[in-house]
């Protein structure tokens, strides 16, 4: 069972640290604001060689801007702004606006892009699949091994309320409660489970994975922060940002996290899910003192090691 649960990761030392973004952005009417279901316009047969990184999302009113593998922040920054123009491009050929909004402009009906697996997944969800009509800013990390995903994960889970928070832009009030970030309200509706258990080893991962129903396609895992196929750790629950700035300041705190959990003194931290949960809902609500976070984050961003890092870690209190 492992072995062939293993064999579905892409993980390699030599693209350990890489960094990679995915971008979900709605496209919506110039006229209206209202979305328009533009993916399957764009994305015709042969699209991957002529729009390479570019790839259909679940809505059919939603698409997917992927970096390649970057070496270094510099690196992504430059693909991060070269996936901005080609998006631009992209509505002006097809009739549509992207828009950055993490919750989109209402109303709007749910309509799938017409692949198998995504009508799977709509047969699967039903109404839940309500759900998933949000966009997200997903950043990877590359990892080595099994074992570095397992670490990485333990450690990241603890500071998943933190980045809720610094990426929170989707306010909304519903029953006399506020939130900052309603999108992930709305993604925990589908997802049910966010937070990863504490893993004891990957064949625990395995395991796990085998009772939630995806160890035969990981990519059905909702956690907020996963081992994806790519070979990377991939962190989930940001809210989708206006403006490269801080999506470069995010991936660069991300980074910062996982070099720890890898270089580090081994985490001890074994808190229970549910609590990593209640502490994501408070976020949510913004509960939770961002600027302290940052602050601290740069004083561990000061170490030579994080020379990089550092410079993008400081704009985020900008």
């Amino acid at each position: 069972m492992i072995e062939a649960f293993s064999a579905k990761f892409a993980f390699a030392p030599e693209r350990r640290y890489c960094l990679g973004v995915e971008e979900e952005v709605w496209t919506v009417s110039p006229r209206s604001g209202l979305l328009v279901s533009a993916a399957p316009r764009v994305f015709t047969p042969g699209y991957e060689a002529r729009i390479p990184g570019f790839k259909p999302e679940l809505p059919a009113q939603q698409i997917d801007a992927v970096t390649p593998v970057c070496a270094t922040l510099a690196d992504l920054r430059a693909a991060l702004a070269k996936n901005d123009a080609t998006m631009k491009a992209l509505g002006k050929e097809h009739g549509f606006k992207v828009c950055r909004d993490p919750i989109p402009p209402t109303p709007f009906s749910i309509e799938v892009f017409p692949t198998e697996r995504y009508r799977r997944i709509q047969e699967q969800f039903g109404e839940r699949l309500r759900g998933a009509y949000v966009a997200g800013l997903h950043v990877h990390v590359g990892l080595g091994n099994t074992d570095e995903a397992v670490a990485v994960m333990n450690s990241v889970r603890l500071h998943l309320p933190a980045f809720l928070a610094i990426s929170a832009r989707s306010p909304f009030k519903e029953d006399g409660v506020s939130y900052r970030s309603y999108r992930y309200l709305k993604y925990r509706q589908m997802a049910g489970e966010t937070v990863p258990p504490f893993l004891r080893s990957w064949l625990h991962l395995g395991l796990v994975a085998k009772e939630h129903g995806f160890l035969d396609d990981p990519r059905m895992c909702w956690w907020a922060v996963r081992a994806s196929p790519h070979g990377t750790v991939e962190l989930r629950v940001c809210d989708v940002q206006s403006d490269i700035r801080r999506t470069l300041g995010i991936a660069a705190l991300f980074r910062m996290l996982v070099r720890i959990a890898l270089e580090g003194p081994d985490p001890k931290e074994d808190a229970p899910a549910s609590h990593i949960a209640d502490r994501l809902l408070s976020a949510a609500k913004g509960r939770f003192d961002v600027a302290g976070y940052l602050k601290r984050a740069v004083k561990i961003a000061s170490h030579p090691m994080f020379k990089e890092e550092r410079q993008y870690i400081q704009k985020l209190l900008g």
